[in-house]
């Protein structure tokens, strides 16, 4: 797999891959830079799986694959949630604009009709750039089902 961050500029778009399942792709082009499976997610820099902490605690604990640490956890809101990672550092998620934002509200990635990624450029001075762009998907489908779930209940 190539890194996301060697293909900023070009179209990136997720794609479901099986239309029954919540497993996607990230591509430019036919080339695949990322996937995203229900629970986890993986690119050429990195693998990590996804645990809610209960039932009724919305956070997200994200932890390497590999090595089982526990590398981040998102606090999600209704209107904005967030992700805060081991060191301290934390970004912001527009439940509503579906966009990455740092901590001086300046725009790293945003998701365009749910399919198209764009990175702004100071996105790509981020390590985690990789698990910003699954995680980013992972949380669109959340708030997707969680939608259905509503209007139905």
């Amino acid at each position: 797999m190539k890194a996301i961050r060697e293909a900023a500029g070009q179209d990136l778009q997720w794609k479901r891959t099986k239309w029954w399942k919540n497993e996607f792709e990230l591509r430019s082009g036919d080339e695949v830079l990322a996937m995203l499976h229900a629970t986890s997610g993986e690119a050429a820099d990195g693998r990590w799986a996804f645990k809610s902490r209960s039932f009724w605690n919305r956070d997200i604990v994200i932890t390497e694959l590999d090595s089982q640490a526990e590398i981040a956890v998102v606090k999600r809101g209704l209107i904005l949630s967030s992700i805060g990672f081991s060191d301290g550092r934390m970004l912001t998620w527009n439940n509503d604009d579906w966009d990455w934002v740092d901590s001086d509200g300046r725009p790293l990635i945003h998701f365009q009709r749910g399919k198209h990624v764009v990175l702004e450029p100071l996105a790509l001075s981020f390590p985690e750039l990789s698990l910003l762009v699954i995680v980013g998907r992972h949380l669109m489908e959340l708030q997707g089902k969680e939608r259905a779930a509503a209007s139905t209940g």
